[in-house]
């Protein structure tokens, strides 16, 4: 039986903000409200105060580590303004914040997932549908979303990604798989919502709360990887094989019926025959290759 249990309190309300690490290690940043470049750190109890960001805002996306942390994109106020959509992008080293290189496009109320120096931004305003990855030092455009979104929830990383739910422009179930180059149509959410949280990967996900539901549902999804092998050895394999590709070799035989019109006195049907049937006990062949 799993359950939630309380643990240690925020030292102050903070809605609209981001954060990265584990239950055990994580640091939380920006924020609606009058401190939004405010940094907290959580050790598994409680939260203690750390260095600010560079740049305050809201409505922001972070991805990697307690110690190893992005900070990307987000709002300023007032609405409207030629700053409000924000492109900044800080790294955390787990004392400081540092600015490093702003995203193409300034935007807010987007997914983000990845680490440090591997990320992924979605979606988001004024960008509903775009894509950026950041390799570590800069942003580049990657396949746009299937749908136009914003205040939905990404987890995995650039090769690997799930998004899911928000506004579309209503609340949205819908859910995408990302593989790098592709968006795939995923399962949708059993409960359409905004403003939603999500943890995990591709294909063992969590999403939580969000508007108007405090649902958190579990996705299990399919986790693109690719192998090649000499052997293998097994009892049993059960899979869905339906997206694999790449898995038959040109010139491979995988029944007779495949080479039947090349052997000579070969049958892929039954016959009938009367009479006598007569033959030697000697025969003698030869073969090109056997």
């Amino acid at each position: 039986i799993f359950s939630w249990s309380e643990t240690g309190d925020l030292p102050q309300s903070i809605g609209y903000g981001a954060g990265a690490g584990s239950v055990t290690a994580f640091v939380q940043f920006g924020g609606a409200g009058t401190n939004k470049s405010g940094s907290l750190e959580f050790n598994g109890s409680t939260w203690t105060v750390t260095n600010a960001l560079a740049a305050g805002r809201y409505s922001l996306a972070g991805a990697g580590t307690q110690n190893a942390a992005l900070a990307f994109g987000g709002d300023f106020s007032p609405s409207g303004t030629p700053s409000y959509y924000r492109g900044c992008t800080e790294e955390y080293d787990g004392t400081t914040w540092s600015e490093v290189n702003n995203m193409i496009t300034g935007r807010g109320q987007k997914a983000g997932s990845g680490t440090q120096n591997s990320a992924i931004s979605l979606g988001g305003l004024p960008s509903l549908s775009a894509t950026e990855e950041y390799d570590g030092t800069t942003w580049a455009a990657g396949t746009n979303l299937l749908d136009e979104k914003q205040r939905h929830m990404s987890v995995g990383t650039v090769n690997s990604a799930l998004e899911s739910g928000g506004s579309s422009p209503g609340a949205v179930g819908q859910t995408n798989e990302y593989d790098g180059v592709s968006w795939f149509t995923a399962g949708s959410l059993i409960t359409a919502r905004i403003n939603l949280a999500g943890a995990g990967s591709q294909d063992s996900a969590l999403a939580i709360g969000g508007n108007p539901s405090a649902l958190t549902e579990e996705y299990t999804g399919y986790l693109p990887v690719s192998a090649s092998f000499g052997k293998i050895i097994a009892t049993s394999i059960v899979a869905d094989a339906s997206r694999l590709d790449n898995t038959v070799l040109p010139g491979t035989v995988s029944g007779s019926a495949q080479i039947a019109a090349d052997i000579s006195g070969s049958f892929n049907k039954g016959f009938s025959f009367s009479g006598t049937i007569s033959g030697s006990s000697t025969s003698t062949a030869s073969f090109g290759q056997l």
